[in-house]
C-alpha cells in the first residue's frame, strides 16, 4: 500500500522511464527520459499523483492525477498505457519489470482494485467437459463491474469443424463494437489454450483442403486482431503461433474460392534478414523477426482499416511501437561502442546493399531514439572538418542519389531527418544542446541537401526539368517549408543568406504541375 507521505522512487535504473504521447497522426512521440514516483495528497483537495523528472535537468515530464475513473492498461511487463481525456493518450515505458510492478501496485491501490494480472480463483476460471473456457480476469486493475447487463464471462464453443460457423458468429463486426464485450471474448480466447486449438484445426482443414473452413478460420482470426488487447496480440505473436496466424491470414474469404495468397512462402524464402554486425543477443535476435512479421502483418496482410477498425488497432500499432523501442535499447550499448561510426563507414562504401542495410539501421535509430543519433552528430562535428564525410551528409547524399523515379526511398530518409531537426522530438533536451543542434545543422548541412535545387536554379534559371529532377526539388521544398514552420529563427536567418526564395520562385517555370503548386 502507499504511505501517508510520498512514495518516492531514487533515480536508478527501476525508476527510469520513457514519457510517450499519442499525436493525432496515432503515432506515439518521445517525451523524454526520466524517473517516476507516485506521490500522495499533502493537502485538502489534491490527489495522488504520477510525476516524471527529466533525468537531463529535473525539470517535471509528467504530473497526472491518479483518479478513480481512470482506466490504466500493463502491457508487455515494462509498459503503463492511459488516457487522459477523448485525445490525450499516455504511456510510460519502463526500463526494468521491477520498477513497472512498483508503480503499477501504486496506481491498483490508489484505485481500491487488484494489482494482480489474473485472478485464479475458482470463480474466475471455469472450463465445460468439451474444452470450452469461461475467464474472467484482465490485465488492467480488476475492480466490480457497472456492465450488468452483459454476463461475467463468454463461453466459447468447443474448436471443431461443426462449431466454426458458431466461433465466427462470435466475432461478427456489431457483436466487437462493444469495448465490455471485447475484452471478455479475449479473456475467454486467452484461456484453455484456445489459440492452439484453433491452429491444429487449421492444419487438419489445410491437410483436407476444406476451403470453406479455412475462410472461417480466417475471419475468426482476423477478428482477433480488432478485439484491441495487448495480452492477445503477446499470444498471437509469439513464436510459437505467429507463422501458423499468417497461415490462417492467406485464406481470405473476398478472393476467388480456390485462390490463396503465399504470405508464408515470402516470408520463409525471399525475405532474407541481414545482419549488418553479428547479433548474439537471442532476445534481441527474436524481437527483430516477431517485429518485422507484425508489420508484414499491418502492412501487406490486413485490408485497408475503416475508421472504426482503426480505433481498435491502436493497441497493435502501439505493441509495434514499443517493440521497435526494445529493439533500440537494445541495440544502445552498441551504439556507445561504435554502431553509429559502422553505419558512417558503410555509407562511405560502393556497395549497395551494403549501403541500403546500413540506411535501415540508422533509420530504426533515428525512430527510436534520435537523441542518440544528435548527440553522435554533435561530437562528430569537432573532429571531423570535411562536410562530405559527416554522418548526417552522407545520409543526405543517399537522398539525392535514390535511383528510383518515384524517390520511395529518398521520401522515406527525408522523414527520418524531419525527426531528427523537430523540435517536438527536443522536448527533453536543454536548450543550449537544441540550439548548438540546430546551428550545426543549418552550418554544415543545410547547403548540401539544398545543393540540387541552387545548382537547377543557377542564373535564375531552370537548368534541368525532367520528371526526376522535379521530384527531388519537390522533395527539398517540402523539407524547407517544414524548416520554415518549426525553425522560425534559424530558417529566417539562412533565407536572408542565401537568397533562397528567388531561387524558388525559379521553380514556377517548371512544366511539373505538382512542383508549380
Amino acid at each position: 500500500m502507499i504511505s501517508p507521505s510520498t512514495t518516492t522512487l531514487p533515480p536508478n535504473n527501476r525508476s527510469r522511464v520513457k514519457l510517450y504521447t499519442l499525436n493525432e497522426e496515432r503515432q506515439w512521440d518521445d517525451r523524454g527520459t526520466g524517473f517516476v514516483a507516485c506521490t500522495t495528497p499533502t493537502a485538502p483537495n489534491t490527489t495522488h499523483a504520477l510525476i516524471v523528472k527529466s533525468e537531463v535537468d529535473g525539470s517535471t515530464l509528467l504530473d497526472s492525477k491518479i483518479l478513480l475513473n481512470t482506466k490504466y492498461q500493463k502491457q508487455q511487463e515494462t509498459l503503463i498505457v492511459w488516457s487522459e481525456g477523448d485525445k490525450h493518450d499516455l504511456a510510460l515505458s519502463f526500463q526494468e519489470k521491477a520498477g513497472c510492478d512498483d508503480i503499477w501496485e501504486n496506481i491498483c491501490d490508489v484505485q481500491g482494485k487488484d494489482s494482480s494480472p489474473f485472478l485464479t480463483t475458482a470463480n474466475s476460471l471455469t472450463s465445460d467437459s468439451n474444452g470450452s473456457t469461461a475467464y474472467d480476469s484482465d490485465d488492467e486493475c480488476v475492480g466490480e463491474s457497472n456492465d450488468n447487463y452483459l454476463p461475467p464471462t463468454i463461453i466459447l464453443p468447443p474448436v471443431d469443424l461443426s462449431h466454426l460457423h458458431d466461433i465466427c458468429d462470435l466475432f461478427s463486426p456489431d457483436k466487437v463494437r462493444d469495448a465490455s464485450r471485447r475484452d471478455l471474448l479475449a479473456r475467454a480466447i486467452e484461456s484453455g489454450n484456445y489459440i492452439r486449438k484453433l491452429i491444429d484445426l487449421f492444419h487438419i482443414c489445410e491437410d483436407l483442403e476444406n476451403l470453406e473452413s479455412l475462410h472461417q478460420l480466417y475471419e475468426i482470426i482476423r477478428s482477433m486482431f480488432y478485439l484491441n488487447k495487448s495480452s492477445l496480440f503477446q499470444l498471437l505473436f509469439s513464436e510459437e503461433y505467429i507463422l501458423d496466424v499468417i497461415g490462417c491470414l492467406e485464406y481470405d474469404s473476398q478472393l476467388n474460392y480456390h485462390e490463396k495468397r503465399n504470405h508464408r512462402e515470402f516470408l520463409d524464402t525471399k525475405a532474407t534478414f541481414r545482419e549488418v554486425i553479428p547479433i548474439i543477443n537471442q532476445e534481441l535476435l527474436s524481437k527483430i523477426h516477431q517485429t518485422y512479421r507484425v508489420q508484414y502483418i499491418q502492412d501487406a496482410i490486413l485490408p485497408a482499416p475503416s475508421l472504426f477498425e482503426e480505433n481498435l488497432l491502436s493497441t497493435m500499432n502501439s505493441f509495434l511501437f514499443f517493440n521497435k523501442v526494445d529493439i533500440v535499447t537494445l541495440l544502445y550499448a552498441l551504439a556507445t561502442h561504435g554502431i553509429l561510426n559502422v553505419i558512417q563507414v558503410m555509407l562511405s562504401l560502393d556497395d549497395v546493399t551494403t549501403k541500403q542495410a546500413a540506411l535501415d539501421v540508422f533509420a530504426s535509430i533515428v525512430e527510436c531514439n534520435p537523441s542518440t543519433v544528435r548527440e553522435y552528430m554533435l561530437q562528430e562535428t569537432q573532429s571531423t572538418q570535411d562536410d562530405d564525410e559527416l554522418l548526417l551528409n552522407l545520409v543526405i547524399s543517399e537522398i539525392q542519389s535514390d535511383p528510383d523515379p518515384e524517390l520511395s526511398g529518398a521520401l522515406n530518409l527525408m522523414n527520418y531527418l524531419k525527426l531528427l531537426i523537430d523540435p517536438e522530438n527536443m522536448m527533453a533536451v536543454v536548450i543550449s544542446e537544441k540550439t548548438e543542434f540546430l546551428s550545426f545543422f543549418y552550418f554544415r548541412s543545410m547547403s548540401v541537401l539544398l545543393a540540387p535545387l541552387m545548382a537547377n536554379t543557377s542564373d535564375l534559371r531552370l537548368t534541368r526539368d525532367d520528371f526526376h529532377i522535379g521530384q527531388l526539388q519537390n522533395l527539398i521544398l517540402d523539407f524547407v517549408t517544414f524548416c520554415i514552420e518549426h525553425h522560425t529563427y534559424h530558417m529566417r536567418n539562412f533565407l536572408n543568406k542565401k537568397d533562397l526564395l528567388r531561387r524558388v520562385l525559379v521553380l514556377l517555370k517548371s512544366k511539373h504541375q505538382f512542383l508549380q503548386l
